[in-house]
């Protein structure tokens, strides 16, 4: 990665420099065209007005002289003063033809048009710039000017400077692709490391608190990666819980079995008739334990695989929570419990939720309150939310012992263990409030734990306010 950030850098500097370098070339060619042919068009304009003067005045000008090299000579002198490469002087008819021939490169339509237009006529061929001015001598011929100059871009010594410059930028370049490179890559490193330590079974692995100190893209990168790490290690620290607590979930009920199984066989309880009936009592219970533990073992896998089946409608929460409550009566009078439903007056508060699977969550929150309640169990049902956006609240409060400040985030992870565990009036599986956010969620809802006004803890689920209308039936309803 650090090769390819360098040979990236160097290629788009030298890119960089081969576009500047043509776009220089060709505007320094393009505006010594436009200056050379300026120049020759004023001056040969000027030279064509003398040449005329002169003539019209008498003076001895022509190129057909008795003695011509000595005219060509005096030509070549005046254009090395001027600096043109050639000057050509002759005299023209009205119609553009002339006594001596025409140089090369000029054509009798560039003496037309130059006679014709008023103007000097000015072109450039193949670096070449040519000028071809026109002025009248008297009313007769007209003085003819030719003047030729080779465009020079002046690039000479521009081009030096300019290679000098191009290969301290590349070598500039070099350098800053090299250390950006191993800016940039050294923390990948890091990360790199980091992850494959992870992948490898090290969950304690984190990347250095420097990167992630960082406030670009890479301290983001690594900030993620600690978080995961985080996850990982805690859930890690959760399965291991788990397996501790259904192990003893499992081995309790069992030994209990077991000891009075091993009573049964050995006929020590046979000749005791209340043995053997406390015997059966305490085996049917503790199957029962079992029974129900396998059974949120496997309804919270279906939960977590999404192998379960919702029939969601409209249903009116507070007939639901009333009837499912109600089946809990004889259980909290043997508890000595008040069980108590408060549902909030006015007209019937609606959800989009599965009845049958809501009133599975409402019987595990009562049943989790019934363990630690020490006298009173409250469920109430409760509009809460802005107006745009209501929600219907069903709560379970306990006058327990409580949970901690820093429990109550993870209370509905499955088999949570508190960092002040309360004890339990009776076991269960651990696992009912876990199912419980699962059912939730599933239904477009969540869930909340906070501490309760009795003094103990405050459980609840929030779903989406379905408005009430009077022409609304609630299908839940009988």
């Amino acid at each position: 990665m650090r090769r390819r950030i360098t040979v990236a850098i160097i290629a788009t500097a030298v890119a960089a420099i081969v576009l500047a370098g043509l776009g220089t070339i060709l505007l320094s060619r393009i505006e010594a065209r436009r200056i050379t042919e300026d120049r020759l068009r004023t001056d040969s304009a000027q030279l064509a007005m003398g040449v005329a003067e002169a003539v019209e005045q008498g003076a001895a000008l022509s190129r057909r002289v008795d003695e011509p090299n000595i005219g060509r000579g005096v030509l070549r002198a005046v254009s090395s003063a001027l600096g043109f490469d050639e000057i050509e002087i002759l005299v023209a008819r009205p119609d553009g033809t002339t006594v001596d021939p025409l140089p090369d490169g000029t054509t009798t339509a560039d003496l037309a048009n130059a006679i014709n237009g008023g103007r000097p006529v000015v072109r450039t061929t193949d670096g070449v710039t040519r000028a071809v001015a026109a002025a009248p001598i008297g009313s007769g011929p007209f003085a003819v000017v030719i003047l030729r100059q080779t465009v020079e871009s002046g690039l000479g010594p521009v081009t030096r400077w300019f290679l000098v410059a191009a290969l301290m930028t590349v070598v500039i370049g070099a350098v800053v692709g090299i250390r950006l490179g191993r800016t940039l890559t050294r923390p990948v490193d890091r990360i790199r490391r980091t992850t494959g330590e992870l992948a490898g079974g090290n969950l304690q692995a984190r990347v250095s608190s420097g990167d992630e100190l960082r406030s670009d893209e890479l301290g983001e990168l690594a900030r993620s990666v600690n978080t995961l790490a985080d996850s990982l290690e805690r859930s890690r620290g959760l399965e291991q819980q788990f397996l501790l607590s259904v192990s003893h979930d499992l081995r309790t009920p069992l030994t209990s079995i077991r000891g009075f199984a091993e009573a049964l066989t050995d006929g020590t309880a046979l000749n005791d008739p209340e043995m053997s009936e406390r015997a059966g009592r305490t085996i049917l219970a503790q199957a029962r334990r079992l029974e129900r533990l396998v059974r949120d073992l496997l309804e919270l896998a279906r939960l977590d695989s999404r192998q379960f089946s919702l029939e969601p409608r409209t249903t009116d929460l507070g007939h639901l929570v009333r009837t499912t409550v109600a089946g809990f009566a004889p259980d909290a009078d043997r508890a000595d419990l008040d069980l108590e439903v408060v549902v909030e007056p006015g007209p019937p508060m609606l959800a989009e939720v599965d009845p049958d699977r809501l009133a599975q969550a409402v019987a595990n929150l009562v049943e989790n309150a019934t363990k630690f309640a020490s006298g009173q169990v409250v469920v109430e049902v409760s509009r809460s939310g802005p107006d745009p956006s209501p929600s219907v609240t069903v709560s379970v409060s306990d006058d327990g012992p409580g949970i901690a400040e820093e429990d109550l985030p993870h209370v509905f992870e499955r088999l949570y263990v508190a960092k002040r565990e309360p004890v339990r009036s009776e076991s269960g599986s651990g696992l009912g409030l876990a199912i419980v956010r699962q059912l939730a969620v599933a239904m477009g809802g969540r869930v909340e734990a906070t501490g309760a006004e009795l003094g103990g803890a405050r459980l609840a689920m929030v779903f989406p306010l379905i408005p009430w209308r009077s022409t609304t039936e609630a299908e839940s309803r009988p």
